[in-house]
């Protein structure tokens, strides 16, 4: 981790933990979600850097590229993967399931995020951008 002006603070898991860091997110608990191109899985770490999860191949597809990831105000992670071009929610529990995919019209998704009136945004390879209605009011 890496303070305001770009000094380290601290270093996050082990030196063969990763191959291809893409993205990393804060999760509600203070715990840390990255995502891993190289080793195609996504690293779930405690607040102290320890691993809580790594997850591979969520829905036992052929292979995993996890890429763009992000967490919503219920502290779910979204994660895409460009190989199977969809979007998986991991619960707090760790449970995985395709949110979106194919038959929505998605397509190699890069990047990810939940706003504020809870619309998902996905920002796709080729230039596309969808958004869909993510959680519904309570």
């Amino acid at each position: 981790m890496c303070d305001s002006k770009g000094g380290n603070q601290r270093h996050i898991g082990s030196d063969d933990l990763y191959e291809q860091p893409i993205q990393a997110v804060v999760l509600q608990d203070g715990g840390f979600c990255i995502s891993d191109h190289g080793k195609e899985r996504l690293v779930v770490l405690n607040t102290d850097g320890n691993v809580r999860q790594i997850i591979q191949n969520p829905l036992g597809w052929y292979g995993f590229w996890p890429w763009g990831i992000c967490t919503d105000k219920a502290g779910n992670i979204l994660a895409s993967d460009r190989r199977n071009d969809c979007v998986y929610v991991i619960g707090r529990d760790m449970s995985v399931r395709e949110l979106v995919g194919r038959k929505e019209g998605i397509g190699k998704p890069m990047c990810l995020c939940v706003d504020d009136d809870d619309n998902l945004w996905i920002a796709q390879e080729n230039g596309e951008i969808k958004v869909f209605k993510y959680l519904e009011e309570e």
